[in-house]
């Protein structure tokens, strides 16, 4: 064992590993001396000799334990410096279950560079040589490999050496069935179950989806996977839960994902029940704003409020450009249709003319009202009309909103509409006060008669004025007369009322009024 030592710079006991020992075994069969087993004089040797010595190469794969095996770096360097044309005659020498425990062993032990000249080999001897697009899908692989990102490089590691494995496998049944002429090919001409080769087709476009690598392999395999409806589901499902990623992988996902996302198929996946999100976000993020009809179509028959509100959301995502098809689906009378395409157009801020919604802001459901003067309310031009038109609705949820508009700038025009409303009686009371506090902010004349009504109670037994009952539109109405009206005549009267009372909220009212809050 002593050049075996001296040849990897280690010390070893009298008992060799498994690894050591075969790596011993072959110099003998070479004739190697032990002080000459070093890869460069193994090559040489190996290109000379028969069967035997290929048996013993293939026991030494066989023998060795992973990566970190001390022997692997031994083997590897050998394998670069045999090169393609002279292992290929080692692995032509072997039977077929040789040929493949060998491979198989080495895929999980030998590091990249080997592997790459090691595949070649071993498809040659198959009579299955690769073809250049799967040569640089394989080269690919091993470079990514050595990326310093030691996430990206354990998955491109994983994916390589899986790769490795399944062709290995593939070529040793080719060869048992009856065999082919090119890897390429049997994905059209094997002689092996339809099964098979969806499953390899299916394995090297996640392969490709793993690690970005690119190629006529790859879309060959792509064209194979989606022969049928079910191929075609399995690339969604794979598309749709492949990890975020960066660089050539993201490329390759979205290249692939072009070829697979159709409207027709975003239709298909839209009418299962349940509806599978995430694949339907991945046709979406590919179609863009070719996914709006069959969107909107599955939106309309949605059964559910939660389906439909996730259908909307990946409508939003798409953005305004989905307005002219939305505006084509408001020819349908169906309010819930109507309410949710002026919903999207809100939600997306796409530009409307406003004629088009003119029949809809006076719609006989509420709820198509309500989205219809949203839009409304956000537009400058429209604006002054529909917090008018809002706080006139017998809709609180309607005239709610319109106070809510109103707060954040309160037209002229609005405010007469408002200052008459509050006070008839069918004004929702729950909004009273907030009204008055709106009127009192505004110092525009037409709010000074609901502030005198609310703040006033009369006249006293001795024809003296005095301030209406003590409540929170009172207080409201009274704050605002402080505010914006303190010269008026009338309203100076009750404010001087107010100013000699001991009630602490009236007092405050005034207070408040005059800070400016």
């Amino acid at each position: 064992m002593e050049g075996f030592t001296n040849s990897f710079g280690l010390t070893f006991g009298t008992v060799a590993t498994a690894s050591e020992q075969a790596w011993v075994n072959l110099g003998r069969t070479l004739e190697v001396p032990d002080d000459g087993m070093e890869p460069g004089a193994v090559a040489m040797r190996m290109s000379a000799q028969g069967k035997d010595a290929a048996r013993a190469f293939a026991l030494l794969l066989e023998s060795l334990t992973g990566p970190d095996d001390v022997v692997s770096a031994r083997v590897s360097a050998t394998i670069v410096k045999l090169n393609v044309d002279h292992l290929t005659p080692v692995f032509q020498a072997l039977e077929v279950s040789e040929r493949k425990r060998a491979a198989q062993a080495a895929a999980a032990s030998l590091d990249t560079k080997a592997m790459v000249v090691l595949l070649q080999a071993v498809g040659r001897a198959f009579d299955l040589p690769l073809s250049q697009p799967l040569l640089e899908l394989i080269e690919k692989l091993a470079r990514q490999t050595e990326t310093p990102i030691m996430a990206n490089r354990s998955r491109a590691d994983d994916g390589f050496r899986g790769l490795a494995d399944h062709l290995v496998e593939r070529w040793s049944e080719s060869q048992i069935n009856a065999g082919g002429s090119d890897f390429e090919e049997m994905f059209a001409h094997s002689s092996t179950s339809r099964s098979s080769i969806a499953a390899e087709a299916y394995r090297v476009v996640a392969l490709s989806l793993e690690t970005g690598a690119i190629g006529t392999v790859v879309w060959t395999s792509l064209k194979e996977q989606s022969r049928t409806e079910q191929g075609v589901r399995e690339l969604i499902d794979m598309l749709a839960r492949a990890p975020e990623a960066e660089g050539g992988v993201a490329s390759a996902r979205v290249m692939i994902a072009e070829q697979i996302a159709t409207p027709s198929r975003l239709t298909q996946l839209l009418s299962e029940d349940p509806i599978d999100f995430a694949a339907v976000e991945m046709m979406v993020g590919q179609l863009r704003v070719n996914a709006t009809k069959p969107l909107l179509g599955a939106l309309i028959d949605a059964p559910n409020r939660a389906t439909r509100r996730a259908l909307m959301d990946r409508l939003v995502q798409i953005g305004p450009d989905i307005a002219p098809a939305v505006q084509e689906r408001l020819t349908d009378r169906r309010w819930y249709v109507i309410r949710n395409m002026v919903a999207l157009l809100r939600e997306c801020d796409c530009a409307v003319d406003p004629s088009v919604l003119d029949g809809f802001a006076v719609h006989d459901d509420a709820r198509v009202r309500r989205e219809v003067l949203h839009i409304r309310m956000g537009d400058t031009t429209t604006r002054a009309a529909a917090i008018g038109a809002a706080l006139l609705d017998k809709d609180k949820l309607i005239v709610r909103a319109g106070l809510q508009a109103a707060r954040a700038g309160f037209p002229a025009a609005a405010v007469s509409v408002l200052a008459r409303r509050v006070m008839e009686e069918d004004f929702p009371q729950e909004f009273r006060a907030m009204s008055l506090v709106l009127l009192g902010r505004t110092a525009n004349i037409a709010a000074l008669d609901p502030l005198l009504a609310y703040a006033g109670g009369g006249k006293s037994l001795l024809g003296k004025a005095k301030l209406g009952a003590k409540s929170p539109e009172m207080l409201a109405a009274l704050s605002g007369l402080a505010r914006s009206f303190p010269a008026d005549r009338i309203a100076r009267v009750l404010l001087d009322v107010a100013a000699k009372s001991k009630d602490e909220q009236i007092v405050n009212a005034l207070r408040v009024s005059s800070s400016g809050d």
